[in-house]
């Protein structure tokens, strides 16, 4: 189903209870209503990757994030036709996510993901900058409907969308702790207080000195007993809660100066990951059966070499050959079919044949803005093997050539 903006889009509070395929195909519409067309310009973000963070907040906040946005990363040749603004999100989430950064940290949990840095200052204005910018390079991506490949956790979407979080969710922050919790609940009275737990927590900072928080007041001399358990489990969660809401807040006020708050409030926590950050698991047969070809056939000896070549490869290889050739980590929701080009037209994956000439300076080389690989026509499975494998060991970046 497809609904027309103007004419039969339903209220707001009913769109919520839509299937989520067409509650994307709203969405989309919404978006669309507040873009500038292409033809009216573009803005540019001139990046050196060295400095990728600083360079990209200062110089987002003059451009138009309704216009297109071209990127140039300082000293490479490339030119963007909307490849390398992919490239560009996933690198810079890859930085701001990184440890050394103390933004965020990996979270005690089964799937990887990361939550707010535990010691971090929520006060300091320059981390509250950061984390608005962030919520405006999401908001940014929607615009463009690009996934960014986020780890956050779970919990970080339902802080966003104001969705109630219980202590079932508490094992989306610390799985360890929940589970510690949980055994808990199940204890006899003489059990709990023999752990002779208090209303406070205990971590090491940043110098591995021990600090210890009260959750209440005087929490650290008051012990949890079978009586105050509940209280203490939902005074716990509180606490975490309340240490990492403000800097969600600040992610949640940059991404809704960009998307009206009334546009993603029709998504839940789990369908809001999955329009950012798009599909994690990479299917070949997907791909290969939403694949076209400009010179070759399917037929063809190089063809058949490189879908088994592909086939025989994990995902997390995968995943670079799709970053290489899209500028993305992430299948888009609806799988290779819904690929597009950077002005939301479907851009299908393009294998192009180009002559190969020698050994040394035949390379695949990547079109991130149309999905498209260049790929010579090598005279052997084992030299395309040793292409595909370049692509991978080197993790290259950079080749939107277009």
């Amino acid at each position: 189903m497809c609904y027309k903006i103007k004419k039969d889009l339903p209220p707001n509070n009913e769109i919520k209870n839509l299937p989520f395929e067409d509650k994307v195909l709203i969405f989309k519409d919404l978006l669309q209503t507040l873009k500038i067309d292409w033809r009216k310009g573009c803005d540019n973000l001139n990046i050196n990757r060295d400095d990728i963070i600083n360079q990209s907040m200062t110089q987002f906040k003059k451009i138009n994030p309704y216009k297109e946005l071209k990127i140039n990363f300082i000293g490479e040749v490339n030119q963007d036709a909307g490849g390398l603004i992919r490239e560009w999100l996933t690198v810079m989430f890859t930085e701001l996510e990184s440890e050394k950064k103390l933004l965020f940290e990996k979270a005690d949990t089964t799937d990887y993901s990361v939550k707010i840095y535990h010691n971090i200052d929520q006060l300091s204005q320059k981390n509250r900058d950061i984390f608005s910018f962030i919520g405006k390079i999401l908001g940014k991506s929607l615009l463009e409907n690009l996934t960014v490949n986020t780890s956050f956790n779970k919990y970080i979407y339902k802080v966003i969308l104001d969705e109630p979080v219980d202590f079932t969710d508490y094992i989306f922050i610390d799985r360890t702790d929940y589970h510690s919790l949980d055994k808990m609940k199940k204890m006899s009275k003489e059990e709990i207080e023999s752990i002779e737990a208090t209303f406070s927590i205990e971590y090491k900072d940043d110098n591995n000195q021990l600090i210890t928080e009260d959750l209440i007041t005087n929490g650290r001399n008051i012990k949890v007993t079978k009586d105050n358990l509940d209280f203490y489990i939902k005074t716990k969660i509180r606490y975490f809660l309340n240490k990492d809401r403000i800097l969600i807040n600040e992610i949640k006020k940059g991404l809704i100066s960009l998307i009206p708050e009334m546009f993603i409030k029709n998504f839940n926590a789990d369908e809001l990951e999955l329009i950012l950050n798009g599909t994690p698991f990479i299917d070949i047969n997907d791909w290969k059966t939403n694949t076209i070809y400009n010179g070759y056939f399917t037929s063809d000896r190089l063809v058949i070499d490189f879908w088994e070549i592909m086939s025989n490869l994990d995902q997390d290889k995968l995943v670079k050959i799709l970053q290489f050739s899209t500028g993305s980590k992430r299948v888009p929701i609806g799988g290779f079919r819904s690929l597009e080009s950077n002005r939301g037209k479907t851009s299908l994956f393009c294998i192009t044949k180009v002559p190969y000439e020698d050994k040394k300076t035949n390379f695949i080389r990547a079109h991130t803005c149309f999905n498209r690989l260049d790929v010579p026509d090598f005279p052997t499975k084992e030299l395309l093997k040793e292409a595909i494998d370049f692509i991978i060991n080197n993790e290259i970046l950079g080749f939107g050539i277009e």
